[in-house]
């Protein structure tokens, strides 16, 4: 019998959206590649199979290195509002044929390349992108997770950060990985600071042009 491994933690963190990724953030990033579907969803809780693998076919930058997968169930609950998201996490590891059986029963299932920042300072903080692909292609989101709520509520973000999504439960992966509109809805956030973005750095070249 394969030893079950179980994992409890609360988590804190605050959400993002990215229009682009700075090219200097991939030399300080780690990689995997993560498929995750949903068992059961509700308000302020959900069930989640997730299977991932170190290193990214999903981004041209990284060169693919076969590694066995990791496979878990993984249960969150809670979620209250405010400066930093908090919610309670239990993640539990799965032999590949626990998986197999659960994963027909998955419904809003996501493909990503999740960027894992090394940090550069002792902050404790802990910087993901997540870069999905298929029908969320387009979606870029960042989350970095803090030691406390103090901690959260101090953090400035870089001004490659977008808008700002913590308290929006659309942008909840299980809510716009299940619900067709919800899923429209935050593509059509992440197109806005996409060409938000890109009118910016118009303007900054042109002023930049001009003063020449």
């Amino acid at each position: 019998m394969t030893e079950r491994t179980e994992e409890h933690s609360v988590e804190i963190e605050r959400k993002f959206l990215i229009g682009r990724i700075p090219g200097h953030i991939y030399s300080r990033c780690q990689l995997d590649h993560i498929t995750q579907g949903y068992l059961a969803v509700s308000d302020d809780a959900e069930v989640r199979l997730r299977i991932r693998q170190s290193g990214s076919a999903l981004l041209p930058t990284v060169e693919r290195r076969p590694q066995a997968a990791q496979y878990t169930l993984e249960i969150k609950s809670g979620g209250s509002a405010g400066k930093a998201l908090c919610r309670r996490e239990l993640s539990v590891e799965l032999t590949a044929d626990q998986f197999e059986v659960l994963d027909g029963l998955c419904t809003g299932v996501v493909d990503k390349a999740r960027m894992h920042l090394l940090p550069e300072d002792d902050s404790g903080e802990k910087w993901t992108i997540d870069v999905y692909t298929g029908d969320l292609d387009g979606l870029i989101v960042a989350e970095v997770e803090f030691l406390s709520d103090k901690h959260a509520a101090e953090f400035d973000p870089p001004d490659w950060f977008g808008m700002e999504v913590t308290d929006n439960r659309n942008f909840r992966t299980s809510a716009f990985a299940c619900d067709p509109k919800k899923r429209e809805l935050v593509l059509n956030y992440a197109c806005d600071v996409r060409l938000t973005e890109a009118r910016e750095e118009l303007a900054a070249n042109t002023l930049s042009a001009m003063e020449e």
